[in-house]
């Protein structure tokens, strides 16, 4: 499993969630803190998609990936194949795997690797409860990078706008 981009948003939950379903599960940053971070959560290792080898870097370790997370896509898909270092997720998929993205645009070459791209939202009452039950399982304690007090929840908000971040910021109320 690879999941890009990881300090955002869901992409440490997707981590553990990968983890949890007994995955090898690699990341993409352009931080070495991230990249670090997700080693110390159980990554089995990081990229750096700025760099230009990394897709043969990803292949050389796991061989080809089952499934990519990629909470961006959009139009920056219509690229992985080609510049984007950060989007060259198809490069690394096996025949018949999974891209998982939030946004999914029309992409000609698709069909030739023979890749299912699925777009994503909350799922069906079947995913929450297999999810409720994954939890209650696995037990993952949330990743949080920073908590901010009610007063900043303006900084807060400008704060998620930023490549520093790690995970989720979290506001406390009282």
């Amino acid at each position: 499993m690879l999941v890009t981009g990881i300090g955002g948003g869901m992409r440490p939950r997707a981590l553990a969630w990968g983890l949890a379903h007994g995955a090898e599960v690699y990341v993409t940053s352009s931080s070495a803190d991230k990249l670090a971070e997700a080693v110390k959560l159980g990554a089995t290792a990081g990229f750096d998609y700025r760099d230009a080898g990394w897709v043969k870097q990803l292949k050389a370790a796991a061989g080809a990936i089952d499934i990519v997370i990629d909470s961006a896509g959009g139009d920056g898909l219509h690229d992985v194949v080609d510049t984007l270092p950060q989007r060259r997720s198809l490069r690394v998929l096996r025949r018949y795997a999974r891209q998982c993205l939030r946004r999914v645009p029309e992409h000609g070459r698709l069909p030739f690797r023979q890749v299912r791209i699925q777009g994503t939202n909350m799922g069906r009452l079947e995913e929450f409860r297999a999810t409720v039950a994954c939890v209650n399982a696995y037990k993952p304690k949330p990743v949080v990078d920073h908590v901010y007090p009610f007063a900043e929840a303006v900084v807060a908000t400008s704060a998620r706008r930023t490549r520093s971040r790690w995970a989720k910021r979290v506001l406390r109320i009282a």
